[in-house]
């Protein structure tokens, strides 16, 4: 079983990698991407506070495949924003 305080450290480091890349994005194109790549951001950051209060859910805790599921909640989200970000470039 996933510990808890690992996957609050992937959700963490695997969305920030994806705000940086959208901060890249954005610097390099300057105005040009500006509100497509803020919208990504928000969206990341609705991503992460989604999947943090389905890690504090103490009712969920119990069930064997609960982190499990936040992990492919984490992955399939990390796709769909890298996607639209490559989309931009």
């Amino acid at each position: 079983m996933t510990k808890i305080k690992d996957l609050k450290k992937d959700i963490n480091n695997t969305l920030g990698e994806v705000i940086e890349s959208a901060l890249i994005l954005q610097s390099q194109n300057t105005s040009d991407k500006a509100p497509e790549t803020e919208a990504i951001i928000d969206e990341t950051i609705e991503v992460f506070d989604i999947l943090i209060a389905k890690i504090n859910d103490k009712d969920e805790r119990s069930n064997k495949g609960h982190f499990a599921g936040i992990r492919q909640e984490l992955e399939a989200a990390e796709s769909k924003l890298m996607a639209k970000i490559a989309a931009l470039k």
